[in-house]
């Protein structure tokens, strides 16, 4: 399966940083840039893009991240050193030197705002978290620099040309396809179905299904590996019901 990239920058502020982050992209041989809910692009944005203004007036403006991750094998968030609650749902994160061993297929990249990055139900939704190695006193890097330094440890994966689309690559007849995330998201809904049904601790929960919707994305699932998954985990309500 090809890896093909999209950048998705979450509600950007400064139209100088999307012009960046576009010219970036046109360096490593990607178009494929998605915007959520953006600030004006203006003459700055486009002063910024250089010789990329082709990328940033082809960059698809979504409302919402569901929207512009739609269609996605793999979806990555980014973020800085970790702190506070939100600790968990930012680990275990990766480099983005390991990274490129994970992806498979379709694969969105979310960069947050300028600000504070992604919010914690931003990053609860991502397969995979990734942390680029900074000094711990000044951790925040622009936005530019930090899809600078992905795309470029993803550079020797990318194996289309700047001019594919996002979508998906047709499979070789007799291979098991890979799950997409709405079959592996259907996985995660059951198996939080059984552990209610098992009086898994309430407490628990949240942490337990972000762990295992990364678990899910790290194994590389087949669809059919996901429907033995579902089929034992029917048995098991099937147990649940006959002993109650």
């Amino acid at each position: 399966m090809e890896n093909k990239i999209r950048i998705v920058l979450v509600e950007p502020r400064h139209e100088g940083n999307v012009g960046s982050v576009a010219r970036v992209m046109k360096n490593f041989g990607q178009n494929d840039l998605a915007l959520v809910r953006p600030c004006k692009l203006k003459d700055l944005a486009f002063a910024m893009a250089v010789h990329s203004s082709d990328v940033l007036q082809s960059a698809k403006v979504f409302e919402s991240v569901e929207d512009a991750i739609r269609g996605s094998h793999t979806v990555v968030g980014t973020t800085a050193k970790s702190s506070g609650e939100t600790e968990f749902v930012r680990k275990p994160a990766v480099t983005p030197g390991n990274l490129k061993k994970m992806i498979k297929g379709n694969t969105s990249i979310l960069f947050g705002r300028e600000d504070f990055g992604l919010s914690r139900e931003e990053l609860k939704r991502c397969d995979i978290v990734v942390t680029i190695p900074a000094d711990e006193d000044y951790p925040t890097m622009n936005i530019s620099h930090a899809v600078t330094v992905v795309l470029y440890e993803l550079m020797d994966t990318k194996k289309v040309g700047v001019n594919q689309s996002f979508s998906m690559r047709s499979i070789e007849v007799g291979v098991d396809p890979m799950a997409a995330r709405e079959d592996r998201e259907r996985l995660l809904s059951h198996c939080e179905r059984v552990l209610t049904q098992i009086q898994y601790p309430p407490h628990r929960m949240e942490r337990t299904l972000v762990m295992l919707r990364r678990i899910f994305a790290k194994a590389n699932l087949t669809k059919y590996e996901v429907s033995m998954l579902r089929g034992i985990l029917r048995k098991t309500e099937w147990k649940i019901r006959a002993k109650k």
